[in-house]
């Protein structure tokens, strides 16, 4: 596999405390990781990645999009699991989206539902229907 378009993708998210932003990643959304040259590396599905990238205050929070997507094929599970651990949902009423009580937008052909790390950086939850 040497072609991009047979590659795993990995992301790095930029955190302005690594001790609190460990905790959130690896307790509350449930990651596993462990040090990595630069930050900390966590593990998600399939091989995936994040970087939690280290003594980048200037950088964390940014990004006014997701600067990460899960992939989940049960939207309402992924986010009940998260909630459940204390991850709250951003709840919006039509600016710019407009989500359920649970924070669950409905475009069609996908569901999404975001959520925010310590530094505020938007992560999102996307299920295609």
């Amino acid at each position: 596999m040497t072609e991009p378009r047979d590659l795993i993708v990995s992301t790095v998210i930029p955190v302005s405390d690594m001790a609190r932003s460990r905790e959130f990643y690896e307790q509350a959304v449930g990651l596993t990781g462990e040090p990595a040259p630069g930050g900390h590396v966590l593990h998600a599905g399939a091989g995936t990645r994040l970087f939690l990238l280290d003594g980048s205050e200037s950088y964390a929070g940014q990004a006014g999009w997701p600067l990460a997507s899960f992939l989940t094929t049960d939207l309402a599970a992924s986010v009940a699991v998260m909630h459940s651990r204390g991850v709250p949902f951003d709840i919006m009423d039509g600016d710019p989206y407009e989500t359920d009580e649970r924070g669950i937008a409905d475009f069609g052909t996908t569901l999404i539902a975001w959520f925010r790390d310590p530094d505020n950086q938007v992560i999102s939850i996307v299920q295609p229907t």
